[in-house]
């Protein structure tokens, strides 16, 4: 009975060891996601009265990690117009972002080109720069509230000074998967005659990091 006893006890031992071990053993840190696509779709309106409806803007992108809160990016826009006609946007930026607890500061800057539309007229092409600044706040492991995203653009050989001003927010669904939508206005100067109201923009979009 002994002998029995003790070849069950070390059955046992055997069987539990290795679970013991595992349950016991560190975990794995996540991979860090150093990459993300971003795909988006924003109607627009006229910013002011009849607010008529002027466009849609489907857009790709994609950023990559360059580490210490420095990140790489492209994408291409291509704007829609009501009379069919389309205007291709593709554009490169530089960005950091510094965080603070739940707060991130975001400041980016870039080069861009329009096949038309720049300017006075609708059919100027021009090459441009951009310069925009977010400010995020984290209200939960899921929600962020993205307060302020602000743009100014202008082209090299004409005016063609664009500012936009955006605020929405980001579902997270995991560490790869997270949707967001947000609202924007925006002013255009073609002449010296000053900024003026141009357009109003919603935008959703999904995002994947890997």
């Amino acid at each position: 009975m002994k002998i029995l006893a003790h070849a069950l006890t070390a059955g046992v031992l055997i069987v539990a060891a290795p679970v013991a071990f595992a349950a016991a053993a560190p975990k794995p840190a996540p991979k860090p996601i150093n990459d993300t696509f971003t795909f988006e779709f924003a109607p627009e309106w006229g910013a002011v009265s009849p607010y008529a409806y002027k466009d849609s803007v489907p857009k790709i992108g994609w950023s990559h990690s360059l580490g210490n809160g420095w990140a790489f990016g492209l994408s291409l826009a291509d704007t829609v117009k009501v009379n069919n006609t389309n205007v291709l946007q593709p554009e490169g930026t530089l960005g950091y972002k510094y965080k603070l607890d739940a707060l991130s500061l975001g400041l980016s800057a870039g080069l861009g080109y329009a096949s038309a539309g720049v300017g006075a007229g609708s059919g100027i092409a021009d090459g441009y720069y951009v310069v925009s600044g977010t400010v995020d706040l984290k209200l939960s492991s899921q929600w962020t509230w993205n307060a302020i995203n602000a743009r100014y653009r202008n082209a090299f050989s004409t005016t063609w000074i664009t500012p936009k001003i955006s605020t929405g927010v980001t579902y997270t669904f995991d560490s790869h998967n997270s949707t967001y939508a947000n609202v924007g206005y925006s002013w255009k100067q073609v002449t010296g005659t000053g900024l003026l109201a141009d357009k109003i923009s919603l935008a959703v979009g999904y995002k994947y990091g890997f």
